[in-house]
């Protein structure tokens, strides 16, 4: 089985390095600089990540799901469910974080509802069994994903099952049976991009995980869906702030006879 090297990234007045705990299971830690209020997309297919973040109270971080506006600051500890759809919104300046990273397969013993992490004073983990048990604590605050309206819900969830598919968006609007003008209204009130983006966006975090496992650049593009390199390149840059390149690993050891 091959291994692979922490990745490490710095690129003007963005820093962002992680290393391999387990298989799975990764510790990563971002400081990136914003010269203005900036607004960022994440999207977790099927992964998780539990954050923390440095920043000082006058400048939060709000992490915006649906309607939901939560202030991150200093001490306060975010977990982003898989399959959530969160809107970022960075102060002019810098914000520090560090997170855990777990990409599972199977997520019936994850929660599926983003939350606060009341009552740590730090945040380290050493292995997934820890990052679970964390997530079971019935103190957790959880904060509801999706929306209830059932446009929203069902065009949401079809993406999030499907978003690796090539149907063109106005096929998918048909096969669920929802008017395309009131499907791209509602979802664009409710997330605040169009589902085409939202699909894009999760391809990207797709890609992002294949490739930080030890997938090849070329091959993740293919396998979330898009159909030309080009558009994977420009969506990823656009969404990461960096070049799915920047996330390869490469192997340096083999247990393999």
């Amino acid at each position: 089985m091959n291994t692979y090297l922490p990745y490490r990234i710095e690129k003007g007045d963005y820093f962002l390095n992680g290393s391999v705990i387990e298989q799975n299971f990764n510790f990563m830690e971002r400081a990136e600089f914003f010269k203005n209020v900036a607004v960022k997309n994440d999207i977790y297919p099927d992964y998780s990540m539990i954050y923390r973040f440095e920043n000082p109270v006058d400048r939060p971080v709000y992490a915006i799901l649906g309607h939901k506006k939560i202030k991150l600051y200093s001490g306060v500890t975010f977990y982003a469910a898989p399959g959530c759809f969160i809107k970022w919104v960075y102060p002019k300046g810098l914000s520090i974080w560090k997170a855990y990273v777990y990409a599972h397969t199977d997520v019936k013993n994850i929660s599926k509802e983003c939350a606060l992490l009341p009552g740590f004073d730090s945040l380290v983990l050493e292995s997934s069994d820890e990052y679970i048990d964390i997530l079971s604590d019935k103190k957790l605050i959880t904060l509801p994903f999706y929306h209830k309206k059932d446009v929203t819900r069902v065009l949401g969830e079809y993406l999030l099952d499907n978003f690796y598919e090539e149907t063109d968006i106005l096929e998918v609007y048909k096969r669920l049976g929802i008017p395309s003008s009131t499907a791209a209204y509602l979802f664009g009130n409710i997330f605040g991009v169009s589902p085409i983006s939202f699909r894009n966006k999760l391809r990207v975090f797709e890609a992002l995980k294949l490739i930080s496992l030890g997938g090849g650049v070329q091959d993740a593009c293919k396998k979330v869906g898009f159909a030309s390199y080009t558009s994977f390149y420009r969506q990823f840059v656009s969404t990461l702030n960096a070049a799915p390149s920047d996330f390869l690993r490469y192997p340096h050891h083999s247990d393999a006879a």
